[in-house]
């Protein structure tokens, strides 16, 4: 889940966004909780109600901790952002959609 804001400008997006997400872990109940902040650029395509935007950019990545509240190591480091996603936009100054995101780190 996390929010972010754009400015457009003749095909351009540049955005910062923040995130609050969880480790996907199949044979473990122990989940680690992470957050991201990221600047990102790229480019959109569509404009009156759906866009479909392509952006990259840095975004530092950080360990909160656990859904179970066992001991974590936690750790903080800077990655590159890849991002894809799709808009429903109702009100010009509003937009609901879904992105698939990667993050590439040390």
């Amino acid at each position: 889940m996390g929010v972010e804001t754009s400015y457009l400008r003749n095909g351009w997006m540049f955005s910062l966004d923040f995130y609050q997400f969880e480790e996907i872990r199949y044979f473990s109940s122990d989940e680690d909780i992470f957050r991201q902040v990221g600047i990102m650029a790229g480019k959109y395509y569509g404009d009156r109600l759906f866009r479909v935007q392509l952006q990259g950019g840095i975004a530092p990545i950080w360990q909160i901790g656990s859904r179970e509240g066992s001991e974590t190591e936690k750790f903080t480091t800077a990655g590159l952002a890849l991002k894809t996603g799709f808009k429903f936009i109702p009100l010009p100054f509003f937009s609901i959609g879904i992105d698939l995101q990667g993050n590439i780190n040390p």
